[in-house]
């Protein structure tokens, strides 16, 4: 999604409008113009098709008009006679067959030269000069088949074009071997046959088996083999292609000769060159018209958006005036003159509830911050609470001094370092070191309580002593050891503290050799113990928020064989 934050509301209202009425009515437009351009496009298509088509049918009865009169020429026992007439000179004989076939109804439009080579290897000739050279003796040895042969393209002195097309020549009657016949075919025949078809728009030529150019506008290229042949292969079911061919855009199509021809032997294509921008003239037209047409409704869309957006803008302007005033001074804004039900009287009502709504929390806040200072000065008043449990357990443990209690002395002191380092000025973070007296003094404690039942020892590396770490996570464990584990094993415990450093992070461990417990009431224990305080489960959700979830607490126990408790933080200290 677009962002028009940094414009106006009626700069962007206006230009949605305009952008929407412009998109439909290019969408409108470009669709008319894409379906009527297809529409011609398919029409020039087929009338080329049709044309090829008709060119086909043309060349096939030039090609049947040529086999008619070889085949009238097979059928004339004179010819019989005159070639098998061993006492007649090569030049009587070519003269009689010049008669002969002058004699024949012969189209010189289509056929240009005769050449009868008879079987002693004697060579006739027909035509009105002879100027063109005689079929190669390659391509007369291929006509010892039954089947017409087509050869490769002959020029005469004068350029002009022939494409040969030459059989075996026998006694029609006998099927007695006469000799070959080859009739020289024009180009120009052909090309008079198809040149008209796209005259206006470009041109077309024949190729024979994609090799050979066999008629083309320029006849000095004819007979060559076909130039940029990637441009003009064409896939099975390909029949025309849109590209750029010698700077221009073209347009390419081909046609390959249908069965008909084929079955004569003739495996021709015809290929049109046509130039789109001639061919899609009335094409560019209807661009332009679309074009202007779209010009128009660009024009009328500005103005339509304007009116729009004015329309819907006016009113969302009063509003926006209003909040100003409501910014700087909530007392002096007025209140909306409620008008019709529309989607702005739902805004207008809204905004009238929210000033009623801001008026009374102002008033309301006022309320609040005098009872914050109230309070306030109960929270300062409480600050001198702890130091007077201090002050008070100092004074019981120098009297118990004075009566040598020092049982009670020793309690006290270590009740009042407890206290002390728990509240630590009510800060969340103590050292290493303090974290270990606080354990003593709690530890301290439980033995006056428990007097022989256990002892302690502690294992801190020098290195950790000073990183200060999250306060009160190791005397929720050594608690749940003595409640769990030492309070009822028979004999006297032990438990053994330990801190050290494990690359970047602080390990603790809590060992105790008490009853230990089933491990799959772990989670039954960790979540609390009898007695109250901080439950273990807690411990470890405070070092997860604190360090992440990849820290906290794991407990290992067996039944009979005791509990460690190890704890992971990290080494850094707290910011």
């Amino acid at each position: 999604m677009f962002n028009l934050r940094f414009l106006k509301i009626r700069q962007r209202v206006f230009a949605i409008f305009f952008v929407v009425l412009t998109l439909s009515a290019t969408i409108i437009f470009q669709s008319y113009k894409i379906i009527t351009q297809n529409v011609i496009k398919d029409y020039l298509f087929r009338y080329i098709n049709i044309s090829q088509s008709e060119i086909e049918r043309n060349l096939k009865l030039q090609i049947d008009q040529v086999n008619m009169f070889a085949s009238r020429l097979l059928t004339n026992s004179d010819i019989y006679i005159l070639l098998n007439d061993k006492k007649s000179s090569c030049d009587s004989k070519e003269q009689g067959l010049k008669n002969i076939i002058d004699n024949q109804v012969i189209n010189k439009n289509i056929i240009g030269y005769i050449y009868i080579i008879g079987k002693d290897g004697n060579v006739y000739f027909y035509g009105d000069k002879q100027n063109i050279e005689p079929p190669d003796k390659k391509y007369v040895e291929s006509l010892r088949s039954s089947v017409p042969q087509w050869g490769s393209i002959k020029k005469d002195d004068d350029g002009n074009a022939y494409i040969l097309n030459g059989r075996k020549f026998y006694n029609f009657y006998t099927g007695q071997s006469i000799g070959y016949m080859v009739i020289y075919i024009k180009e120009s025949s052909l090309f008079n046959m198809y040149n008209s078809m796209i005259k206006d728009w470009g041109y077309s030529f024949l190729v024979e088996h994609d090799r050979y150019i066999i008629s083309y506008p320029d006849k000095s290229i004819i007979g060559d083999r076909i130039f940029d042949k990637d441009t003009f292969d064409f896939s099975q079911n390909e029949y025309y292609k849109i590209l750029k061919y010698n700077g221009n855009n073209t347009i390419i199509t081909m046609y390959d000769m249908g069965d008909d021809l084929k079955s004569l032997g003739i495996d021709w294509k015809m290929y049109s060159i046509i130039s789109d921008g001639v061919l899609f003239k009335n094409i560019r037209r209807i661009n332009i018209f679309a074009a202007v047409f779209q010009a128009i409704i660009i024009i009328f869309s500005l103005f339509l958006a304007y009116l729009l957006s004015r329309n819907i803008i006016d009113p969302l302007s009063r509003l926006n005036k209003k909040l100003r005033t409501f910014g700087k001074n909530s007392a002096d804004v007025s209140l909306f003159k409620l008008g019709n039900k529309d989607e702005l009287w739902v805004i207008e009502k809204s905004f009238n509830d929210m000033v009623t709504r801001i008026n009374d929390l102002i008033e309301q806040n006022k309320e609040a911050m005098e009872r914050q200072r109230e309070t306030e000065l109960t929270a300062l008043q409480a600050q001198i609470n702890p130091h007077f449990i201090y002050n008070t357990l100092d004074t019981i443990g120098w009297m118990a001094k004075v009566q040598n209690q020092f049982d009670i002395e020793s309690l006290v002191i270590a009740l009042a370092t407890f206290f002390r380092l728990c509240l630590h000025k009510g800060e969340k973070f103590i050292t290493v070191n303090e974290e270990i007296k606080l354990v003593a003094s709690y530890l301290n404690i439980q033995q006056v309580r428990f007097p022989g039942k256990f002892d302690v020892s502690y294992d801190v590396s020098d290195d950790i002593k000073n990183i200060k770490i999250l306060k009160l996570i190791l005397q929720p464990l050594v608690e749940n050891a003595i409640t769990h584990g030492l309070s009822e094993k028979r004999g006297k415990g032990h438990i053994q503290i330990r801190g050290y450093r494990t690359g970047d992070d602080i390990t603790f461990e809590v060992y105790d050799d008490g009853i230990g417990f089933d491990p799959k009431m772990a989670d039954n224990v960790a979540k609390s113990y009898r007695g109250g305080g901080y439950g273990i489960k807690n411990v470890d959700e405070r070092i997860k928020l604190e360090y992440g979830n990849s820290y906290g607490i794991n407990i290992y126990s067996k039944i009979g064989s005791g509990t460690k408790a190890i704890v992971k933080i990290k080494s850094s200290s707290p910011t």
